[in-house]
């Protein structure tokens, strides 16, 4: 009888391999079927509809579940040694679309969850969504071109084509397969990067980050260390000819299958703490970093850098409930928020720090505001560079205009400000020391104005007013610290 097709040989046995690759994988299995089971009892038990971000984690994790169940029964049968048709060969590339798909839904779904938190505060957001969606789109067309060289290999042997057209394709689809796992791990390092931004973000305004920014955040690091270990492992087994597929089969499905459990369960935990949460954006948060935002802003600008006497905190607070101001400040929250709403909940925070910071209005007299830490910090200025650092921080108490409109140690801003006042003498009024302090000449120092320049107050007052320590118009903390330019940004991102 002719024997055209691997299909027509008579069945024999599988080559032999270790039991450490069936053993990893059916811990995996069962622990992929575990999670996968509480993942959706939450999902279940949500207030509102779940997610589509964890249902597509579901959807990712039932495919891997029959991914793990297929090379479980593989592994089993190669250590038994147990016989096969030849065809047997083809089974192993059709069910590797299975983990492949299980890939994108994961990244996807992980990208999808990080840029629910943050779409609301990111600046041209249509622009970073459609970026995203072209890059997935190209991982998708590699992964496509990965299982179809995949599949033509298998073909190639059931054939009995030529081994060198069997090695071009083979050679082909490695190569495939390392530009996925490169692309993947892309992917996944920039969403590990945009749950980082948020939590920093959300880390620097409120003074800390809530736990599912962290989760997050975490989920997408194990997810881009999973895609690491496969390029790593696909980058070897290319560059050493000594290695097989075979050979790296157990590492491989030891440091995949850990890596997942840790992604799952991470996102378990996720979806525990997110049940409650309809939409999954902290509305609230986002509207009351809008209102301090607008606080800050108005300080920064009417004191002239806190150089001039700020206005009752009362009123500031009152400007921002007026419906005007509030209109503009939710323009750019009508897709998580009605406008009524939004106002609401505005209007309602406001009164919380109308009440929470009642007191911290300026006082009549600038010697209330602590002379003695004041005068300390002239005290000690040595030099005047010293002296220049010191009056800077002295500068943080916001000034009466009938006394000059500035800080007793800092001259006057202007575009070519190079100059720092030193201490005043003893007799001047504004000393706050009965000691007399000697005045050294004036000397050039760096420049002041552009280093003032950089120097933005946001992020003590944004911690002033989001944690409720400190006061504005106190010299307990410093409002003039430096800090890099545009960091005002990050106030947008602002989450409870």
């Amino acid at each position: 009888m002719e024997t055209t097709s691997i299909w027509k040989l008579p069945a024999q046995a599988l080559p032999y391999s270790k039991i450490d690759a069936p053993i990893l994988a059916t811990i995996w299995l069962f622990l992929t079927t575990l999670l996968t089971y509480v993942l959706r009892r939450l999902g279940k038990a949500s207030h509102g509809a779940p997610w589509q971000e964890f249902n597509l984690a579901i959807i990712a994790s039932g495919l891997l579940i029959v991914w793990y169940l297929v090379i479980t029964v593989d592994g089993w049968l190669h250590f038994d040694r147990r016989e096969v048709p030849y065809g047997y060969v083809i089974s192993m590339s059709a069910f590797e679309s299975l983990r492949v798909a299980s890939t994108m839904l994961y990244i996807w779904a992980t990208y999808k969850l990080v840029w629910r938190r943050s779409s609301s505060t990111v600046k041209f957001a249509f622009i970073w969504w459609l970026a995203a969606r072209f890059v997935f789109f190209v991982v998708m067309l590699m992964a496509f071109y990965y299982l179809t060289l995949y599949l033509a290999q298998s073909v190639a042997w059931l054939e009995f084509l030529s081994l060198n057209v069997i090695a071009d394709i083979a050679t082909k689809r490695t190569h495939f397969e390392i530009a996925m796992a490169a692309l993947v791990f892309g992917f996944t390092l920039l969403t590990v990067v945009a749950a980082l931004k948020d939590w920093g973000s959300s880390k620097q305004v409120n003074g800390r980050a809530d736990k599912t920014q962290k989760l997050l955040a975490f989920a997408a690091l194990a997810l881009c260390c999973r895609s690491l270990e496969e390029l790593v492992l696909a980058t070897f087994g290319r560059l050493n000819e000594k290695e097989t597929r075979q050979s790296l089969k157990t590492p491989h499905i030891g440091a995949y299958g850990g890596l997942s459990i840790v992604f799952l369960s991470l996102i378990c935990v996720l979806a525990f703490y997110s049940r409650d949460k309809d939409s999954g954006v902290d509305v609230a948060g986002v509207i009351q970093s809008d209102v301090r935002k607008f606080i800050i802003n108005h300080l920064e600008r009417v004191t002239q850098g806190a150089r001039v006497r700020s206005p009752q905190f009362g009123a500031v607070v009152e400007m921002a409930k007026e419906n005007a101001q509030l209109d503009s400040l939710l323009q750019r929250r009508t897709s998580i928020v009605e406008t009524e709403t939004g106002k609401g909940i505005a209007r309602s925070f406001c009164d919380q720090l109308a009440t929470k910071f009642q007191g911290n209005n300026p006082p009549e007299d600038l010697g209330q505001r602590g002379p003695s830490r004041l005068s300390a910090a002239l005290r000690q200025s040595r030099s005047p560079r010293q002296a220049g650092r010191s009056s800077i921080r002295g500068s943080a108490i916001i000034m009466d205009p009938g006394r000059g409109g500035q800080s007793p140690g800092l001259s006057p801003r202007s575009n070519d400000a190079s100059q720092v006042a030193l201490p005043l003498s003893p007799a001047d009024p504004r000393n706050f020391t009965n000691s007399p302090v000697e005045q050294p000449p004036l000397r050039p120092a760096p420049n002041i104005a552009s280093r003032s320049s950089s120097v933005n107050s946001s992020r003590f007052q944004t911690r002033y007013l989001g944690r409720g320590t400190g006061s504005i118009w106190g010299p307990q903390e410093s409002v003039l610290n430096e800090h890099p330019e545009g960091q005002g940004d990050a106030l947008e991102g602002c989450r409870d």
